[in-house]
């Protein structure tokens, strides 16, 4: 038996052999006009994840999602020309199922090989043969057959090349499928093809010159035998194109002869050759000498060295793995970077990292696919998982965490620290990104700082922000020129510009206002769409009934402004329940609603009205003895003990002991502080009164006096005529008696 195998590896069969090999042909033949059932001459699977690793040795074949495709391929070089394919079925074995769903069979458009195919390589897909092919988790552990026909006719008639199959995921499937590499279910796809015309009759068998075969007919019950034309010792050896009789491997072994680097041989009797151990060729490796190896070198398995390995690079599989270039001070390792680059200065570590690039310099890539798209950008640093991943152009951009800057493009002088920091920036730079998703949004944005998770996090084209702590300005999309730091602050502000906040949820609800400044807590969080309002102070700024307000100012904890272009200095009991502040001018500790600098100067104003109506005022009477009161005080004038001014006034205390209503003490309630001067006008105005009533009193007195004089006169000037009278009278009678009697 083991001649007969050296004759049949050696192209020569003994006859008895030659007949059963021509039968079994026959047998092949005539199945092969009904059915067939073919194996994948080659088998693999790619996966974008890793585009340079080949799998053709895998025991199962991938498809999920966009990321993996399973190409196929079967030799049909045995099926006759002129064969049609009546039914054609493709069998796989389904290993197992992540997410069920379906997939497609597409045609393959170019020639692959199962060792070398990968994502990077792969060859182009054509149109689909059967699509929907549905799996479920039902299906782990089955057999699932799909119609082929079309293709496999289209490539026996030659209308499409026979590049094989491709399984195709539609839209999350994820499965595995037997590959023929398999050994534990060993459950190969398979190709089963039904021929069309498959079921006619065998009418005869010829055995043509140089089949090696006598016998054959057309009818009844037909004997083939091995051809008797050789002589004793010859067997049938195949020439390339017919059978022939040979004398072949008949002869005598008369000696061995040694070769190169090989000792031993003889003549007779059973002989030996060894390696000659201390032959100095170049052919052979030696154990005892240094060796120069040419071509490819296979190691099955450990390799182990005590001095130094020098290469060019050191690979896994079929990809490089470690390498790297001393004059251009390049060094990648774990699949990084590429052999052609001219750029230099540059380091990458992880799958996929630098990979494009060609004459970009200085970069440092650390992570799977960090900066896997740079071409000539300089001085990037990338670090963690597809950081600044689209970089193709940009320079000196640093990111730090997975998919850190991994939309940027030509984008430069951008700083992102934290996951999906400034994810999708795409040309905008000078900005700084430290925190989870800040400015995640951000596309051509510049000039922007964002510092804390989620700070800026829609930003898409504003510039000049600054935002520091978590969610600062998150919803911020165009506004610029804003500042924010704390919890919150400017939380809502989408397109507002020119914002200060300072302080967790300051300006929180403000989307389109501009130019506010807040300082506090909540200051100014009320606001939404008012501008030019300043808020200082815990809580300060317009409540809620007031968010579009301008130029309105409130200073203090819980100052609360409702007005435009209004000023509100501290709390008010009356409206939020907080304790009134004291206002201080020139003091630092007032000790009413405004106290002003004794002596720090004097104010002036068009006037200044004090609360007065009736609306607030109960259990009201006329003042009594104002007029007493007035006369018990007295004015005064006097010079100031510290600046020596003269003023003219009153005295606090005596007025106190007269009229204390108008009068505020010191804390120890003796020493006076001050005269409510205005208040004073009501004592006058009464007292004024009383004066008046006294005056038009003695008016009325006078009147009557004076109606009584003017009687008396009245009187007397009668009296004094009558008394002239009488003189007269009295003159005449004195005269007449005078006179003598005639």
């Amino acid at each position: 038996m083991q001649a007969q195998d050296k004759f049949a590896k050696a192209g020569f069969l003994p006859k008895k052999h030659v007949l059963s090999a021509a039968l079994g042909l026959l047998f092949l033949f005539s199945s092969a006009l009904s059915s067939a059932q073919i194996t994948p001459l080659g088998d693999a699977y790619t996966n974008t994840a890793d585009p340079t690793t080949n799998y053709g040795s895998a025991a199962t074949l991938a498809v999920a999602g966009a990321s993996e495709i399973t190409y196929i391929q079967f030799n049909l070089t045995s099926i006759p020309s002129g064969a049609s394919a009546g039914q054609a079925t493709l069998k796989l074995y389904v290993n197992s199922v992540a997410t069920a769903g379906s997939f497609n069979v597409d045609y393959v458009t170019g020639s692959w090989s199962e060792s070398t195919i990968d994502h990077s390589n792969a060859p182009p897909l054509g149109k689909t043969i059967a699509s929907n092919v549905a799996i479920t988790t039902a299906d782990k552990n089955q057999y699932i057959l799909i119609n082929v026909t079309s293709a496999v006719e289209a490539w026996l008639n030659g209308s499409e090349t026979n590049d094989g199959l491709a399984l195709v995921a539609n839209g999350s499937f994820n499965a595995t499928f037997d590959s023929k590499e398999n050994t534990t279910t060993s459950h190969p796809a398979e190709l089963d093809i039904v021929f069309a015309g498959g079921e006619g009759t065998i009418t005869g068998v010829t055995t043509a010159s140089g089949s090696g075969l006598t016998g054959g007919g057309t009818s009844g019950t037909l004997d083939l035998s091995l051809t008797s034309a050789c002589a004793a010792k010859q067997v049938l050896q195949w020439s390339g194109s017919a059978w022939a009789c040979s004398s072949a491997g008949t002869g005598t072994i008369t000696g061995v002869t040694a070769g190169a680097d090989l000792t031993g041989g003889g003549t007779s009797g059973n002989v030996t050759l060894n390696l000659n151990t201390s032959a100095l060729n170049s052919t052979y490796a030696q154990l005892s000498a240094a060796n120069t190896f040419t071509g490819n070198q296979t190691v099955k398995g450990n390799l182990s060295a005590t001095g130094v390995v020098t290469g060019s690079g050191f690979q896994i599989g079929s990809n490089l793995f470690g390498f790297g270039s001393f004059a251009n001070q390049n060094a990648f390792l774990g699949f990084a970077g590429n052999i052609s680059m001219t750029g230099g200065g540059n380091t990458g570590i992880g799958v996929g990292a630098l990979n494009a690039n060609t004459n970009g310099s200085a970069n440092t890539a650390t992570g799977t696919e960090a900066l896997i798209s740079n071409t000539s950008g300089i001085g990037n640093t990338g670090t963690g998982f597809r950081a600044l991943l689209s970089n193709t152009e940009g320079s000196v951009n640093t990111a730090t965490g997975s998919n850190a800057l991994s939309g940027n493009t030509t984008g430069y002088e951008n700083t992102a620290s934290g996951s999906y920091a400034l994810g999708s920036n795409t040309t905008g730079y000078d900005n700084t990104a430290s925190g989870t998703y800040t400015l995640i949004e951000n596309t051509t944005g510049f000039q922007d700082t964002a510092d804390g998770e989620n700070a800026l996090r829609f930003n898409t084209t504003g510039s000049n922000n600054t935002a520091s702590g978590w969610s600062v300005l998150y919803s911020n999309t165009t506004g610029g020129n804003n500042t924010a730091a704390g919890v919150n602050a400017l939380y809502s502000n989408t397109t507002g510009g020119s914002n200060t906040a300072s302080g967790s949820y300051a300006l929180y609800s403000n989307t389109t206002g501009g130019n506010n400044t807040a300082s506090g807590m909540d200051a100014l969080s009320n606001n939404t769409t008012g501008s030019y309002n300043t808020a200082l102070g815990f809580g300060a700024g317009p409540d809620a009934s007031a968010p579009a307000l301008t130029n309105s100012t409130a200073i203090g904890a819980f100052a609360d402004v409702t007005e435009s272009y209004a000023l509100v200095l501290g709390s008010s009991a009356g409206y939020n329940g907080i304790a009134n502040v004291l206002v201080g001018i020139d003091v630092t500790s007032p000790t009413n609603i405004l106290t002003i600098l004794q002596g720090g100067g004097s104010a002036i104003a068009d006037g200044w009205a004090t609360y007065s109506s009736r609306r607030w005022k109960t259990n009201i009477h006329p003042l009594q003895n104002a007029l007493n009161k007035v006369e018990q005080l007295r004015g005064v004038s006097y010079d100031l003990k510290d600046s020596g001014k003269h003023e003219i006034g009153v005295i606090a205390e005596e007025v106190g002991a007269v009229v204390p209503e108008i009068v505020s003490w010191e804390k120890n309630g003796r020493d006076a502080q001050g005269v409510d001067y205005a208040r004073l006008t009501a004592l006058l105005i009464e007292a004024t009164k009383e004066q008046q009533a006294q005056i038009q009193q003695q008016q009325q007195e006078i009147s009557a006096l004076q109606a009584q004089l003017k009687k008396r006169a009245a009187k007397e000037a009668m009296l004094e005529s009558r008394l002239a009278h009488l003189e007269q009278k009295q003159g005449h009678m004195q005269l007449a008696a005078a006179r003598p009697v005639q």
